[in-house]
């Protein structure tokens, strides 16, 4: 069930009547049955233009009862990304304790703006619920509000569109797009001390043997080894997150005769970072991203790669005056620049741009 919220509660706070193409052809029509009648004074004429105007009211009357007592639930994705379609849910439920609603159109805003994808309910029965889905994709990072859903209907007759505005504000987060990038980091020197400099742990990759001690854990031991030696071996795994690479994102808008904006080149150049970080913590790294206007501490795992995906998503542009971050030491770097991905150790090729 629904709950109603104490500030707006399910209270339509706009409402809008819209004439149809159909209900103009049938007012022009009452309005020449009603000239007949006056000029000819038949009272069939008369009865019929009584008819036909009763029958505008009581569209108008059954539309506005039709979409009373309506409430709307929506619910989306825990994550979303930009350029990504996803699944939105939309629930109608029908306060009314003994009439329908029938032919009901639902449409989410968007900073109060329709979106492009529409839901119809053909019948909700009093006091139950429907639910269906739309699919819809945002095309920019960032904040977005869905402001409110806009129910409307043409029940019964289909002459007059009556519409409301249902208050139903919900702040969503869109993560950058993690766009594969086609110029991979050399794996040079830094790299190389990166991957090396491996710290021992009880999870990981197998780094060594050694003698049992008291305190090990009795799964580690290399059966193999220790029938050979004729005393328990057991394995030592490095840890991975003892690793580290740091991203460092050039964010400046610069103004450029290309065939993308400057802003479209800083966008794909955080899709491209982000797939570098999905990549590098999918491996076991500790990355860090560093761009001209802050920069994330190192860290590893799902909950890093979360914290840099809403770093990234609310990251802003920084003016071509900008200073350069300072970068850390004994660290390997790769430098997403606009328009290509280079290493610390020298440049790769540029991404191929369209023609």
């Amino acid at each position: 069930m629904f709950k109603r919220n104490t500030s707006t509660g399910y209270r339509l706070s706009k409402r809008s009547v819209q004439v149809t193409r159909q209900g103009w052809y049938f007012i022009l029509l009452s309005l020449g049955v009603g000239l007949s009648a006056l000029r000819t004074g038949n009272n069939n004429l008369f009865l019929a233009l009584g008819t036909m105007l009763g029958t505008i009211l009581v569209s108008g009357a059954l539309a506005s009862l039709n979409l009373s007592r309506i409430e709307v639930r929506r619910r989306l994705p825990n994550h979303l990304r930009s350029c990504t379609p996803f699944l939105a849910e939309l629930t109608l439920h029908n306060t009314k304790r003994w009439l329908p609603s029938f032919a009901i159109e639902v449409e989410d805003m968007a900073q109060g703006r329709p979106l492009d994808r529409r839901c119809f309910f053909l019948k909700v029965s009093a006091g139950r619920s429907q639910s269906t889905s739309y699919r819809h994709a945002f095309w920019r990072r960032g904040r977005q509000s869905m402001t409110g859903t806009r129910i409307s209907t043409c029940y019964p007759f289909g002459f007059i569109r009556r519409s409301r505005i249902i208050p139903n504000r919900q702040d969503v987060l869109i993560l950058p797009n993690a766009v594969r990038t086609t110029a991979r980091p050399k794996q040079g020197a830094m790299f190389e001390a990166a991957w090396t400099r491996a710290r021992r742990s009880r999870r990981g990759d197998p780094y060594s043997l050694r003698p049992f001690r008291i305190g090990d854990d009795p799964s580690s031991i290399h059966h193999k080894a220790s029938a050979h030696a004729g005393r328990p071996i057991v394995r030592e795994f490095e840890d991975r997150s003892g690793r580290r690479v740091a991203i460092v994102l050039d964010n400046r808008l610069i103004l450029k005769r290309s065939y993308l904006s400057a802003a479209d080149e800083v966008e794909d150049a955080i899709s491209r970072a982000a797939f570098l970080a999905e990549d590098l913590l999918r491996k076991g790294l500790q990355v860090s991203i560093i761009h001209r206007s802050g920069r994330v501490p190192f860290g590893a795992g799902p909950e890093q790669l979360g914290i840099i995906l809403r770093h990234l998503a609310l990251m802003s542009y920084a003016d071509g005056t900008s200073p350069q971050p300072r970068l850390p030491q004994g660290v390997a770097i790769i430098q997403v620049e606009l328009g290509w991905t280079q290493s610390q150790e020298g440049s790769l090729k540029p991404q191929q741009e369209a023609a």
